[in-house]
């Protein structure tokens, strides 16, 4: 049908301007910046009405040039053995429909499902949150402690911990439906601390890239020249986990929801979704310390989130941000 459509519009001028109409009708959708939301039920209204023109359009009856010659429309063949006539000017018109209907209908399904892959991250972070509160609450307000190193020695020691105080319970998963370990989740398989301890080689290695799944999380800070852990005070603005930082994207913001931003979560519950790489409503960098660095922050307020294999005393790697 497409290539009868477009034989059609080789041979015909009248179709080629009304192609040329419907093509600068919709020239204001591909001039506009940024997303357009589409009015509600859009797709399935266009739909309807489409199927609502076809059903009129078999109705009309058959015209022929003479008796016994060759029908001036298309015949589309039904079940009831009666044939259904469509003109080509029908099909330029019907593919004209959908083509326009595509052009709103297939951007909003993909709007859609970011938005629901961003949801359900959320949800993730705030039973991770949930988790490291219980967790205070029976550790004197301490969270989770990232060793200074060995194999207890990295971001991505946060989540095997709370598994070990039974607080993963209630998490759906350690990973985010945007990333790319949503298409291999056996390889964030967040291990037992005794799994975690005898660990060596590559095994250890592998391990300490991947418990952490999607996620990274803080590195505690220094103090005098002492690694500190981080004691929960419900800070609005002192962000503990969030989307994992990229190392090639620019400002190392998370890659994943496509770069666009990331998904974080702050001591006091609550989860935020920021285009920036900066704690709303100040300064300070979620993913390097305040000496734009890879490491443990440089005093009690001063943010790190780090990539599971991340090490807190680790040499430091100096970012251009």
């Amino acid at each position: 049908e497409r290539q009868e459509v477009e034989d059609a519009l080789q041979r015909d001028p009248k179709l080629q301007r009304e192609l040329e109409l419907l093509s600068d009708s919709l020239e204001p959708l591909r001039a506009a910046e940024g997303d357009i939301e589409p009015p509600t039920l859009l797709a399935e209204r266009t739909c309807k009405w489409v199927i609502q023109r076809v059903a009129m359009l078999s109705r009309v009856a058959v015209r022929s040039t003479e008796p016994g010659g060759r029908p001036e429309a298309l015949v589309v063949g039904d079940c009831s053995g009666r044939g259904n006539r469509w003109t080509f000017t029908d099909l330029a018109v019907a593919a004209g429909i959908f083509f326009a209907a595509a052009l709103l209908f297939l951007p909003a399904v993909q709007k859609s499902r970011a938005a629901a892959h961003k949801a359900a991250c959320q949800n993730n972070l705030r039973q991770i949150g949930r988790a490291l509160a219980g967790y205070s609450v029976h550790h004197n307000g301490y969270l989770p402690p990232i060793a200074e190193r060995g194999n207890m020695g990295t971001a991505g020691v946060v989540p095997v911990l709370l598994k070990h105080d039974d607080r993963l319970r209630d998490v759906p998963t350690v990973i985010c439906p945007s990333s790319d370990l949503a298409e291999r989740p056996e390889l964030a398989r967040v291990p037992t601390l005794e799994e975690l301890q005898a660990a060596r080689g590559r095994d250890l290695h592998q391990m300490l890239k991947y418990m952490g799944g999607s996620y990274g999380y803080y590195l505690g800070h220094m103090h005098d020249g002492v690694y500190l852990r981080v004691r929960s005070r419900n800070r609005p603005r002192y962000a503990l986990v969030s989307d994992a930082p990229s190392l090639h994207l620019e400002g190392l913001r998370s890659a994943n929801h496509g770069g666009l931003g990331q998904n974080v979560l702050y001591e006091d519950g609550h989860v935020d979704f920021q285009t920036e790489c900066s704690a709303r409503g100040c300064d300070d960098h979620l993913f390097t310390n305040n000496e734009n660095q890879i490491a443990a922050g440089c005093n009690a307020e001063d943010v790190v989130i780090a990539r599971s294999e991340s090490r807190p005393l680790a040499q430091p790697i100096m970012l251009d941000r």
